[in-house]
């Protein structure tokens, strides 16, 4: 949680010095979002495909293992009302 707080505030540093054109050294420009376990490197899911693409460009063998779980069917039902954005946020996504 500590790790998550440090993260967020270098990168909101990191990009007001950027937009104010003041000095960004020693600041890291990238931030890693993974960890490290038992000798695996464990990724967010959004960047999958990014790092694969940059893996076969650079043509380093890869070899993924998925160990996410299926997780539980949950039958729930929404009891509310939404703004206009948020309804039409919601029919944009269900139409896809």
């Amino acid at each position: 949680m500590l790790y998550d707080v440090w993260r967020h505030s270098v990168i909101l540093i990191f990009i007001r010095n950027l937009l104010w054109d003041f000095s960004t050294k020693g600041i890291p420009r990238i931030i890693f979002c993974g960890y490290d376990e038992a000798g695996y490197i464990c990724i967010p899911r959004a960047l999958l495909e990014s790092i694969v693409d940059r893996f076969q460009e650079a043509d380093i063998p890869i070899t993924l293992t998925d160990h996410r779980t299926v997780g539980n069917v949950l039958d729930v039902t929404f009891n509310g009302a939404l703004y206009d954005e948020q309804m039409r946020a919601a029919k944009a996504i269900f139409r896809t």
